[in-house]
């Protein structure tokens, strides 16, 4: 890999923000580098969505309201 080269994730990550700004940004970056994102804004959200589809990876926020 050369320097100029960009690492390409693979796989599903779940996001988990209740801010939307903040999400939307992480999930953004993550698809940029590859990922196939879910958005969640509560945990509840996330829940419904691990159901729906697990995924490989979460990305949870440390404090959800």
């Amino acid at each position: 890999m050369t320097a100029n080269a960009k690492a390409q994730l693979r796989g599903h990550v779940l996001v988990v923000e209740e801010e939307p700004g903040v999400r939307g940004l992480i999930a953004r970056a993550l698809t940029g580098a590859g990922a196939t994102v879910t958005e969640a804004a509560s945990a509840k959200e996330a829940l419904a969505a691990i159901d729906a589809q697990p995924p490989d990876v979460l990305v949870v926020a440390f404090k959800l309201g």
